[in-house]
This record gives C-alpha cells, sequence and structure tokens, in this order.
C-alpha cells in the first residue's frame, strides 16, 4: 500500500514539472546592466521572492536566479520587480505581539520591490505574509518606506502611526491635490496607487501601472460526481485463523456533489473541495469449508475534505491533483458471520448468526488525478488508503481499499 502512494505521488509530482504553462515572457537585468530576455515561471507570488526561475526558450533547461544576481526582473505588462537596499520597518500588527514603540525600527536589508507606479513619482509594494509595506520614490530620490505602524501606549490603548501622510504631503505637491485627499488615504493599495496615478497626470508625468491582468474566478463550483468504486475488504480474527476472508474486488456505483471554493491567489490554481458521496460495498464469502457465510453490507456517506491544485494546459482544458483526507459515516452497516443450522443442510435458508459486527470505520486519506474541460466537464481517478473498519471489536481486524472513477458535471 505504501509502494502504491509513493508511486502516485511520483506521478502527481512529474506531472506538475512537466506543466510549462507559468513561464511566461520575461526579462531580467543582471549585476552588469545587461538586458536578458527569455521567460519567467510567474507563480502568482504572493510574497515577494527572493529568486525567480528563468530560461531562455521553451526547449531550455530552467535556471534559478537569486536577488544576488539581478537588479531587475518581470514578465511583460504584468509586474515587474527590481532589487532595492532599503531601510524596512518589521514591526507586527497582530495583537499579542504589537510593539510599545511609536517610531518605526528599521533594519536595511536587500528585497526584490514590486513595482505599482512609475513615473515622476513611483510607488512599490513589499509583502511577507502578514507584513506588508510600501515604498515611494519622487523625482529619483531615494528608495523610502511610507510609515505605518500600529503600537500600544503607556495605557496600553493601540494607537496609530500614520507618518506616511505626512510622508505624501510633503512630497506630492500639485495643484489637484488638496490636503484632504492626502488626509484620506488609506495604508492600502488601492488608495495609494490612486494619489500616486493622480500626482503623476497632475505633473505631466507618464503613469506605468504593473498589475496582473484580471483573471475570471469563478469563486465557488458545484459539481455532480457520479461514478465507479473498485473495491476490496480483508477481515481477520487475532485468535482464530478459520474466520479469517478475504473479499475480492467489487464494483459498486458511488454518487458525491463536490464543493468547490476557488483561493484567491496563484492565478485560480488552488481550491479547498468537500464532496459527500454515497457508495456501498456489499459482498460475501464462506470460512470453514463453506460451512459458515460471511456477508458485507457496507453503506455509508463519505465526506472528503481537501485540497485541489490546477495545471492549465490551454484556455479550455487543465489537469489537477488533489489530496483529502476523508471523514466516513457508516450508520447501520454489518458484518455478518452465518452458519448452518444443521448439518445436513445444503444452503442457508435457514442460518444461525456466529457473529454480527456492526461496521464501525476510520478516518482514511485520498489522492486523485484528473482533467477537466471547459469548467464544465470532469474525469478523476482517485485512490483512498486502507479504512479500519471495525473500530471497538478488539479481536478483530478488517482493512477496506478502493479506487474511484468519477464523472464530474459542474452545475455552477
Amino acid at each position: 500500500m505504501k509502494k502504491q502512494i509513493f508511486l502516485l505521488l511520483i506521478v502527481l509530482f512529474s506531472i506538475n514539472s512537466f506543466s510549462q504553462i507559468l513561464f511566461e515572457k520575461g526579462y531580467y537585468i543582471n549585476n552588469e546592466g545587461n538586458k536578458i530576455e527569455g521567460l519567467i515561471k510567474n507563480i502568482d507570488w504572493q510574497n515577494n521572492p527572493t529568486n525567480f526561475e528563468f530560461k531562455s526558450s521553451e526547449l531550455a533547461q530552467s535556471e534559478t536566479i537569486k536577488i544576488e544576481s539581478a537588479q531587475e526582473f518581470g514578465t511583460y505588462n504584468f509586474n515587474k520587480y527590481i532589487r532595492y537596499s532599503v531601510n524596512i520597518d518589521r514591526s507586527s500588527e497582530f495583537m499579542n505581539n504589537i510593539s510599545q514603540e511609536k517610531n518605526p525600527v528599521f533594519k536595511e536589508e536587500t528585497l526584490f520591490l514590486k513595482v505599482l507606479i512609475e513615473g515622476n513619482a513611483n510607488l512599490l509594494q513589499y509583502t511577507e505574509k502578514s507584513l506588508n509595506r510600501y515604498f515611494f520614490s519622487v523625482n529619483k530620490s531615494d528608495m523610502t518606506q511610507l510609515v505605518y505602524k500600529s503600537y500600544e501606549n503607556e495605557d496600553r490603548k493601540i494607537l496609530k502611526n500614520n507618518e506616511y501622510k505626512q510622508q505624501l504631503f510633503n512630497s506630492l505637491k500639485c495643484d489637484n491635490i488638496s490636503t484632504s485627499n492626502l488626509m484620506n488615504v488609506d495604508y492600502n493599495k488601492k488608495d495609494l496607487i490612486k494619489i500616486f496615478k493622480k500626482y503623476n497626470t497632475c505633473s505631466n508625468s507618464e503613469n506605468l501601472t504593473y498589475e496582473e491582468p484580471t483573471v475570471k474566478r469563478d469563486i465557488f463550483n458545484l459539481t455532480i460526481r457520479p461514478g465507479i468504486n473498485s473495491s476490496s475488504m480483508t477481515l481477520e480474527n487475532r485468535y482464530v485463523s478459520n474466520y479469517n476472508i478475504d473479499f475480492k474486488n467489487e464494483s459498486n456505483f458511488r454518487f458525491g456533489i463536490e464543493a468547490e471554493m476557488i483561493l484567491p491567489f496563484n492565478k485560480n490554481k488552488w481550491s479547498v473541495i468537500i464532496e459527500p458521496t454515497y457508495q456501498t460495498f456489499k459482498s460475501e464469502g464462506f470460512v470453514l469449508n463453506d460451512r459458515q457465510r460471511v456477508t458485507v453490507n457496507y453503506k455509508s456517506l463519505e465526506i472528503p475534505i481537501g485540497l485541489r491544485y490546477y495545471m492549465f494546459l490551454n484556455e479550455k482544458s487543465k489537469l489537477f491533483i488533489n489530496g483529502s483526507f476523508i471523514i466516513d459515516n457508516s450508520g447501520n452497516s454489518n458484518i455478518l458471520y452465518e452458519e448452518r443450522r444443521y448439518s445436513t443442510d445444503t444452503n442457508f435458508d435457514n442460518p444461525r448468526t456466529i457473529f454480527d459486527l456492526k461496521i464501525s470505520t476510520s478516518m482514511n486519506f485520498g489522492f486523485g488525478i484528473g482533467y477537466k474541460y471547459k469548467d464544465k466537464y470532469s474525469l478523476e481517478c482517485r485512490y483512498h488508503t486502507n479504512r479500519k473498519m471495525l473500530g471497538g471489536h478488539e479481536n478483530w481486524v478488517s482493512d477496506y481499499k478502493s479506487i474511484t472513477i468519477a464523472l464530474g458535471y459542474t452545475i455552477f
């Protein structure tokens, strides 16, 4: 079983590594000032990177370019990062770690800053997890952080250092920008871009913006997913081996309804999925020279909860992989051992019950790979790890595993 999981993971990661859709036309400028054209692996960075993957052509081997080796890089028209040595304040905004110092605590660091606006006034951004800082320069001045900081005073009140408003007031002087315009700017990307654009327009400067193209987000998908399970089960008694039985593969219908929430980063490539699924497994076998019949009647509501990752092939097609942990509600399912009542009986018309074992399942995991077309039709193969079936029965051990083929039709 471990070998099967390991093999599946190798396949999934191999598919991921061969997906070329992430590489886009771009460039970088090396330390000698040379501009090198090629392809940049655009991973829609949530945090400002410290390196990036670059290759000179589609067929070339990619290489990692570190911050020490590039003054600047970007994908054309969409994003641009420039290396700066700047003073940055990393004070926390979280209440349990808030500073008691009003003034910023600067530390000089070399960073790739993301360009938001270029012109007479430049606006750049640095993001790392919960840290979000904006930097600016006007008329080729040094790159400076716009200061915004929460702090706790002596009375344990949380106050704000809004020095960035004074910085803007001192630097963005133009007839079309009033004091109230500047004082009403919040420390966020939308407000700051708006005021910097206004200043560049007012000062007759070019206004170059670097923003990713708006990607249509479904946000939420609901998909009907009928399919087939190929399942098997083993049953062992710890003390009496004659009761052991191996139920071979049985194919049974399953039906699920999948709810998918697309996560707001990495170009719609990640999502959270939950899929309540009704499934059954029915089988029978014989032990003790066919004197006893063993019947499995297993019906359950599975609830897989997991993550999915998409790999776009073109505008209409994409592959996906997902991993889930599975909660299972087995209801009144059971495993029944019955014995022919009399030795002269030739069938089980009037059997005697030997064991009636209530099925009580444990959590297990599922790993899937699939294909989706036009965001409407999908096909997935999913492997489920062993599921313990007889929790509460100390003398018995039972494992259940399955492979699922599911078709999908997305309603919306």
